[in-house]
């Protein structure tokens, strides 16, 4: 004998029974919202996009307005000056064999002051 427990089809209430809830409406601001393993090309060097998101939440505390880069080398360690007093110095990502890595890289134009 097979029991069965009594059941009551009823739509979802947030999805309306389709499986997917809408996405909210979003004004496009024109700027580029970098995933978490995104690479940003800064001047020849090629970075891990948590790099910058670690010196931008210290920007943010610092009240810091604009970051200057000092140099920038495709194999070697790029300083950026964050004040007179705060220098920080990352390391790009050696990309000499990942051409579609370096395509899909996220420019960052340089202004000069």
């Amino acid at each position: 004998m097979r029991l069965s427990s009594p059941t009551k089809k009823i739509k979802c209430p947030i999805c309306d029974g389709y499986g997917e809830i809408d996405k909210e409406v979003r004004t496009p601001t024109g700027k580029k919202i970098p995933q978490k393993d995104s690479i940003i090309k800064l001047g020849k060097g090629y970075f891990q996009w948590h790099f910058f998101r670690t010196i931008i939440k210290a920007c943010k505390m610092l009240d810091i307005k604009q970051i200057r880069l000092v140099r920038t080398y495709e194999t070697e360690m790029s300083i950026l000056e964050l004040s007179k007093d705060i220098h920080i110095g990352i390391m790009p990502m050696n990309l000499k064999d990942k051409q579609d890595r370096k395509k899909s890289a996220i420019k960052v134009k340089l202004t000069n002051p």
